[in-house]
């Protein structure tokens, strides 16, 4: 009897074994494809402006209302929670990524290989930043939310940027706005910058786009007036003078 149930035990683990195999191969593991896109060019985006006047993609322009939306909720700031409500700086991140339908693998995004690469160029609005004080480990993530630095640097008190930390700027968790109000995060410097790769795309595509159109010749339209333009001069033609009434008055 113990040997027929020994064979049985035997037998479902071996299903079980190629039904997860197969399940693996049929549906790999999220972690493998998670953020994965075809890098197509020829798909335009719809550009839209920042509040200093930059141009921005659509999905990052939203991604920000989004974020800001999501951080007006958080009322509790603490270190390893990662709810609606109570989270903490790269959890507040993480789950805005989610919310605006992006997939993150890990709220730690410098381990996240699959959705986030490193900053390219300058930087841009919806980079994710992680800092750390001169010689010592890095410890808080912050987003970008305006770079107002002409010369796309950090550390400049125009930057306008969002967090959720232990702070609580104006007794609130989450902030937005100007640098120069945090100048403890003034004091440390960028460890690692993570762009999320759909965000990569779309800045990509918006550049191509705005060189297209600057190169284009403009065309001139047929019903406009040139500004040189000059309306002839014409002479008023003579009138008839009017003959005097020959009818004498009588008396």
């Amino acid at each position: 009897m113990s040997a027929r149930l020994t064979v049985a035990r035997v037998a479902f683990a071996l299903v079980a074994i190629v039904v997860s195999a197969c399940g693996q191969a049929d549906k790999p593991q999220e972690s493998e494809t998670q953020g994965w896109l075809p890098w197509v060019n020829d798909e335009p985006v719809k550009i839209f402006k920042t509040e200093s006047g930059d141009d921005i993609p659509e999905r990052v322009a939203k991604f920000l209302d989004t974020a800001e939306q999501f951080g007006r909720g958080v009322h509790t700031y603490r270190l390893g929670s990662y709810t609606r409500s109570v989270t903490d700086c790269s959890g507040f991140l993480g789950q805005a990524h989610r919310s605006a339908g992006h997939r993150v693998a890990v709220f730690q995004f410098d381990w996240d290989f699959v959705n986030f690469d490193g900053c390219k160029g300058q930087l841009r609005a919806g980079d994710v930043l992680l800092l750390a004080y001169p010689g010592r480990q890095p410890d808080h993530w912050v987003m970008v939310a305006d770079v107002r630095d002409p010369n796309g640097k950090f550390n400049s008190a125009d930057n306008i940027i969002m967090d959720v930390s232990s702070d609580y700027v104006d007794g609130k968790p989450f902030y937005k706005g100007p640098l120069s109000r945090r100048r403890n995060l003034l004091a440390r410097n960028v460890y690692a910058c993570r762009r999320h790769r759909t965000f990569e795309r779309d800045w990509k595509q918006m550049m191509v786009q705005i060189k297209e159109q600057q190169s284009r010749p403009v065309q001139s339209d047929p019903d406009a007036t040139p500004d040189n333009f000059e309306l002839p001069v014409t002479k008023p033609e003579p009138q008839p003078q009017a003959r005097p009434n020959s009818v004498g008055t009588s008396m």
